[in-house]
């Protein structure tokens, strides 16, 4: 390490390289000035970008030249200052930021601040601010809005008779009452006691039938459409009324062959009807019932409707 050194000469310190500095010649701001014009004159006045280049270039050597050509007398003193000093005057004498501090917890007061700014102003205040702003709803399945400030009609309805189109009504018969009933054995007692009235719906049936025949041959097609509608919802009611029979008979039947079972040994407990298969049953009883010629025809009659049913998602060409 020592041979190596040696080998490199003395070690030249910093006065020596300031030493060199001041022998060297600095160029005085006259001589730059007529460097600067005679480089002006030199260019062609037809080029206006290649000028203001060139005046930006001359600029910037101006103030190269500037900062080089400090006084050897400041150099001499800031050679001498330590970089404590330098630290300290430099936090003392630099610019102060624009931008000030904040202390802690400011972002919460200034959201504190901006919703208070958001709030509408106070009672005092809204002759200043004006009238507040109207706020409509911007959502079009909203509820219908309607002014509280209608004025209400001065008459008031006390009683309101009843329409003339309403009918009086038997509540033994309601289908609100007997629906309403959760005893069964009530409903189907009453039905046994006014079976009789099946025989005047019969009867009204054929009457209608009459009256119809009547209303064609007059030529009255408002008459007519209307007994038929009458006709056609008194043998609905018929058919309901035949069906539930038959239903209660499937049942009763099936009560009655289960009690003797259980009654002879055979059962231990019973076995209750599905409300699917009652009315399978209660099909089945009416098909037996039913002639020859009329199974045929309704046969023909499901047939049709079940081919008609699959033909429904077909092409038109392959329904026939």
């Amino acid at each position: 390490m020592t041979a190596q050194l040696t080998s490199r000469g003395p070690i030249q310190l910093r006065h020596d390289i300031s030493d060199a500095e001041d022998d060297v010649e600095w160029p005085s701001e006259e001589d730059s000035e007529d460097e600067a014009s005679a480089n002006g004159a030199s260019a062609s006045p037809s080029d206006d970008g290649s000028e203001e280049q060139h005046d930006s270039a001359n600029d910037s050597d101006n103030a190269d030249d500037t900062e080089d050509t400090e006084p050897p007398e400041e150099k001499e003193v800031l050679k001498d200052i330590d970089f404590g000093t330098l630290a300290e005057a430099q936090e003392r004498f630099a610019p102060q930021s624009r931008k000030r501090k904040l202390p802690t917890g400011f972002d919460a007061d200034h959201d504190a601040d901006t919703n208070t700014a958001a709030r509408p102003p106070a009672a005092k205040d809204r002759d200043r601010y004006g009238p507040p702003a109207k706020v409509f709803s911007t959502i079009k399945h909203a509820p219908a809005i309607h002014s509280s400030r209608q004025q209400v009609s001065r008459t008031r309805s006390i009683f309101s008779p009843p329409p003339a189109t309403t009918k009086s009504r038997d509540p033994r018969f309601d289908p609100t009452v007997m629906s309403a009933t959760l005893n069964k054995s009530s409903v189907s007692k009453a039905n046994r006691n006014y079976s009789f009235l099946t025989s005047y719906q019969a009867d009204e049936v054929l009457s209608l039938k009459q009256q119809i025949k009547k209303a064609a041959a007059s030529g009255d097609v408002e008459q007519q459409d209307s007994l038929k509608r009458q006709l056609m919802s008194l043998e609905a009611k018929l058919r309901n009324s035949e069906r539930v029979a038959r239903e209660e008979k499937v049942v009763a039947e099936h009560n009655a062959k289960e009690k003797a079972a259980i009654r002879e040994g055979k059962k231990a407990k019973p076995f209750y009807l599905k409300p699917g298969e009652i009315r399978k049953q209660a099909e089945e009883v009416r098909k037996e019932a039913m002639g020859k010629k009329a199974r045929d025809k309704a046969e023909k009659r499901r047939q049709k409707r079940e081919k008609g049913r699959d033909s429904r998602g077909m092409p038109r060409v392959r329904r026939e």
